[in-house]
């Protein structure tokens, strides 16, 4: 029998060591053995981290550990356990969730010439035990490059952010210094149109952890006039669409839907910016004007 492929599992993690632990124990006992655990503390105030890294480690020399001296922020920290990888697939693991211990088996089962592979998942609430399934109908499916990318953008779930990729393919973000609102959108739309897009299963896989009674939005640069910053997201998107090898239709077909999905975020999250109404007329007068192509395509 061949040796496995090795796939590095990075987990930055934060003054969070009961979720630590629990990724811990559900990364170490995945069926998938030829596995390297990549763990960067971002110089957490709570020594209850180190106890938990230090416990797991004593337990699987697959674990390898960094402290870092000061806080490097969270985006820092996920490069970082990239930037330390040696596998041919990664994926991040966040100090909370949980997975299947089929999780990585199954990925690389479906893998093949994608770039990236996810699952259906689930989101557990950690307040009240409460466990809501989610079933992707349309994100990461789709029979070739135009086709998925339009699907995404219908619905756009940033979960798939925590897949399984080829680390080939995802090396670009341990150097971009280009880091905005919605990146993890950004990231999947790289994968699918200029890359080699995400297989998918059907299993339910993998389960985001969830503290507080909603969702809570994380934007990059927190301002007390808006919650998000949606230009760069924007622009670097369909910088993605123009280089893609895609037609000239098609590529106009996505700008439409981008377009949707930037006016549509805007309006469910930004309801008390200022400016919130002249922006919803707007939507109303994209709406008449749009191309009727859109309404066309199932």
């Amino acid at each position: 029998m061949s040796k496995q492929p090795l796939v590095t599992i990075g987990i930055p993690t934060y003054n969070r060591p009961e979720g630590l632990y629990r990724t811990l124990e559900s990364i170490t006992a995945q069926t998938f053995k030829n596995i390297e655990i990549i763990v960067s503390d971002n110089c957490s105030e709570n020594k209850m981290v180190k106890d938990v890294i230090d416990k797991f480690r004593s337990l699987d020399s697959r674990i390898i550990s960094f402290t870092q001296e000061t806080n490097i922020g969270v985006i820092d920290n996920f490069k970082f356990v990239l930037q330390k990888s040696t596998g041919d697939y990664f994926m991040w693991a966040a100090d909370d969730d949980e997975w299947s211990t089929e999780f990585i088996s199954e990925l690389m089962l479906i893998i093949g010439d994608h770039s990236a592979a996810f699952s259906n998942y689930s989101i557990k609430h950690r307040m009240n035990g409460q466990v809501e399934h989610i079933k992707i109908k349309e994100s990461a499916m789709g029979n070739n490059k135009y086709e998925q990318a339009r699907n995404f953008l219908r619905e756009r779930i940033p979960s798939l952010f925590y897949g399984l990729y080829r680390t080939k393919d995802i090396k670009w973000f341990i150097n971009t210094d280009k880091i905005f609102d919605w990146f993890d959108c950004y990231l999947i739309f790289k994968t699918i149109l200029l890359d080699n897009g995400f297989a998918f299963s059907d299993k339910e896989l993998y389960t985001a952890g969830m503290h507080g009674s909603a969702y809570e939005y994380k934007p990059l640069k927190p301002n007390g006039k808006r919650i998000f910053n949606y230009a760069p997201y924007f622009i670097q998107s369909s910088r993605i669409i123009f280089q893609s090898e895609i037609n000239i239709l098609q590529k106009i077909k996505l700008l439409v839907y981008l377009t949707d999905v930037n006016f549509r975020s805007f309006l469910v999250t930004e309801k008390v910016r200022k400016n919130y109404k002249f922006y919803a007329f707007l939507y109303k007068i994209y709406n008449r004007l749009r191309p009727p192509l859109y309404f066309h395509e199932h």
